[in-house]
């Protein structure tokens, strides 16, 4: 039985030689494809297509995860994501965030579409790294690692740190966790809560945010 599905590649593993797997992310969750590349004329599997790029996908759903590509059209080669290195590794740290957090087939359309915004925005003029320290934030509280609040959950005070994943003050704060300036805890509030993007300041800067919410969703693997 033929499927079709939209979603955003995000990763591509060369298999043996004339064939790869496309790793991609949908509203179904993380879908895994096998494609054959062109080897004798009427060989090939759909188009073929680059991480990023925004694909419609007919699939063969059978009871195997990795499912054999029938046929694709691109939506959106997202070349705008490739034309700088600031853009194209902020797209890839947000494609290992999903990798690393989301179960094959485990359906979030409200996280694609979030990724799928934050994509298209990125060529926009917004600092690549305020626009992957936002989303990063908005995965871990999607997948309630962690709980984003103003206040220590403890005590009440003002926060300045995450303690066991709960918003803390700085007498709450274990010695290993990372202590932040009201500056900056403000500036990850809003990264976190934005509504829009246009919600989110521009010019924002938190020193090493990205490696800090990378390291707490490794650590929560």
């Amino acid at each position: 039985m033929t499927e079709k599905v939209e979603g955003i590649v995000l990763q591509i593993i060369p298999h043996l030689q004339r064939s790869r797997i496309v790793k991609m992310y949908t509203p179904l969750g993380l879908l895994s494809f096998f494609q054959k590349t062109a080897q004798k004329k009427g060989a090939q599997n759909g188009q073929i297509f680059d991480p990023f790029s925004q694909v419609e996908m007919f699939y063969e759903k059978k009871r195997s995860t990795l499912y054999r590509i029938e046929d694709s059209s691109v939506i959106d080669w997202g070349l705008s994501i490739r034309s700088t290195m600031g853009t194209l590794f902020a797209a890839g740290a947000m494609a290992k965030a999903l990798l690393r957090s989301q179960l094959p087939e485990k359906p979030s359309p409200k996280l694609y579409a979030l990724f799928a915004c934050y994509l298209k925005h990125l060529p926009l003029g917004i600092d690549p790294d305020v626009l992957t320290g936002s989303f990063l934030l908005k995965l871990l509280l999607h997948e309630g690692i962690i709980d984003l609040q103003d206040r220590c959950f403890y005590c009440g005070k003002e926060a300045q740190g995450l303690s066991n994943g709960v918003s803390a003050c700085k007498e709450h704060l274990e010695k290993k966790e990372r202590e932040f300036s009201p500056q900056e805890w403000q500036s990850l509030f809003v990264m976190g809560k934005a509504q829009r993007i246009s919600h989110l300041d521009p010019c924002a800067q938190v020193p090493d945010l990205i490696g800090f919410l990378e390291k707490r969703l490794e650590q929560d693997r």
